[in-house]
């Protein structure tokens, strides 16, 4: 079959163009120091690549997520510290208030200051983070508590998922707290006792109600404990998340990154590649047409 000179400058040019593309895919990937950039670098490790990546945006939400948790689980424990600075307080008035020491005016300022603690009490007990009611059950949007202590929320805890098959409960059912649904105290039903005790200078009473804030002081502190066992859970959760991605890195690295040794060996070979087809074109347009017929 003979060749014309067209056919053969064609072809040089093409030479060329390919040994251009090679190059500068050799180039692009020792720059980036990716092996895999579009699926037609390699489709398989592409798909595999993708699918790594994806795992890991899930482990970033879900690490998102138990931070948010950690945060919230974080303030309802503060809140129950401060239940328990106020019940502290109570004991310490309570038992200043049973000896034969106090008198009916000394008491009845107690009353007053049992009062203000029991909305204090209260005031935690609608504890938010953002928008979100730590201690109405899963009714978070609005206070679970009124001025007088009456509980509105419900007594089903709020979860949320982190991962597949696992999720933390971030909310408290407010009633169970402090109104003793569950068979615990009630502890805002003994502090309007306490107060009326203290205006009526009962003694008493005033006597009497130390057992029931002894329990109470214990079942916040119980609550406070669930907290904290929340707390070992998302840890447990972070350290597993830390490990699975580092297996994901590696894995991932091992598909798309490029080995730096034979990346800029590939450069040098497709540079001297390209430039043997432009010495070899240049060559070519220095005959005459004719010497091609």
């Amino acid at each position: 079959m003979r060749i014309t000179a067209a056919h053969a400058y064609r072809a040089r040019i093409e030479a060329m163009r390919r040994s251009s593309s090679n190059s500068f895919d050799a180039e692009r990937k020792a720059a980036s120091g990716k092996r895999i950039e579009r699926p037609s670098d390699d489709p398989a490790g592409f798909q595999r690549a993708t699918l790594l990546r994806a795992m890991q945006e899930d482990m970033e939400a879900g690490r998102r997520k138990m931070d948010l948790v950690s945060i919230e689980l974080s303030t309802a424990e503060e809140a129950f510290d401060g239940m328990g600075r106020i019940m502290n307080r109570t004991r310490e008035l309570t038992v200043q208030m049973s000896t034969a020491l106090a008198g009916p005016e000394e008491r009845a300022n107690a009353a007053l200051e049992v009062a203000r603690l029991r909305d204090s009490i209260i005031s935690l007990a609608n504890t938010r983070h953002g928008d979100k009611r730590l201690f109405g059950g899963q009714q978070t949007t609005a206070n679970p508590f009124d001025a007088t202590g009456a509980y509105l929320g419900d007594n089903n805890a709020q979860s949320v998922g982190i991962a597949e098959n696992t999720s933390v409960e971030v909310t408290f059912a407010g009633d169970d707290l402090l109104r003793g649904t569950s068979g615990g105290p009630d502890i805002i039903g003994m502090l309007n006792d306490l107060e009326t005790a203290l205006a009526t200078n009962t003694v008493a009473d005033i006597q009497n109600s130390l057992g029931d804030i002894d329990l109470s002081m214990q079942h916040i502190l119980d609550f406070r404990s669930e907290v904290g066992a929340r707390h070992v859970l998302i840890d447990n959760l972070q350290a597993h998340f830390e490990m699975v991605e580092v297996s994901l890195l590696n894995d991932r690295t091992a598909v798309e990154d490029a080995d730096p040794i034979e990346a800029f060996s590939e450069v040098l070979r497709t540079r001297q590649a390209y430039e043997s087809a432009t010495q070899v074109s240049v060559a070519a347009r220095t005959q005459s047409i004719f010497s091609l017929l």
